[in-house]
Order: C-alpha cells, then structure tokens, then sequence
C-alpha cells in the first residue's frame, strides 16, 4: 500500500489494519524522522484525506512547535493536575518541548475528522492537530 506523501506503508504486526511508514523527516520536529501510523489505511477514502492532513502538518516547522508550546503546556498542566505526569523542570512554556519525545505521527479519524497526533515514550498521546 503507498502514501501519495510517504511513499510505501506497511501494516504492523500487532494490527493489520494500522499501516505505518519508514521514517520520515519531520520539519516541526528539527528534521527528526519519525515514522507515520494511519489507523485505516486500507479504506481509501481514509487514506486520501490522511495524505491532505499530513501534508498540511508535514509544511509546519520549528517556529510553529514554539507557537504551539502553551497548547503542550496545558496538556501537561492537566495531566499533572490529574495526577498522570510527574513534576517537570518547566520555567518558561516554551521548556515543555524538552520533555517532548515523539516516537511515531498518527493520523487518526472518526468519520468527520482527521487528526495528526503524537506518540510519545510510554506511549502518551499528544493529539495536536
């Protein structure tokens, strides 16, 4: 199966239905190739507006990550506040971005939207876009 943005995907083992891509380079994240997870990639009309999605985040670079930093932020605020997160060494908002380790981009839908989020280390999901 191909991505008309990222060329060959795959599915994975543990779910023939989730396909992901070698790694790629992602310009929000310095360059950093990180591979790319579609949830229903078999389906077409999935596909093609996953493709339209991930090439309206793939034009997105460092200067909008350091717009997006009190999005992050909150979305730690709140994990801490719940009791999910541990405290972190954050004196500017913007710091939150040194926690940040995306692993792998997922393109998830429910039908009426499509959503680019992150998996992190310990498999924490950032949904941001």
């Amino acid at each position: 199966m191909e991505s008309r943005i990222v060329g060959q995907i795959r599915p994975v083992e543990y779910d023939l239905d989730f396909f992901e891509s070698d790694p790629y380079p992602i310009s929000y994240f310095d360059n950093k190739k990180i591979k790319i997870g579609f949830i229903e990639a078999k389906h077409e009309p999935y596909l093609i507006a996953a493709d339209n999605v991930l090439q309206n985040f793939l034009i997105l670079d460092n200067q909008d990550k350091i717009k997006d930093s009190k999005l992050v932020f909150d979305y730690y605020s709140e994990t801490l506040k719940y009791g999910y997160t541990s405290p972190l060494n954050i004196i500017d908002v913007a710091d939150v971005w040194n926690f940040v380790y995306p692993s792998e981009v997922i393109v998830h839908w429910d039908e009426r939207l499509l959503l680019c989020g992150l998996r992190g280390k310990k498999n924490m999901d950032y949904t941001c876009f």
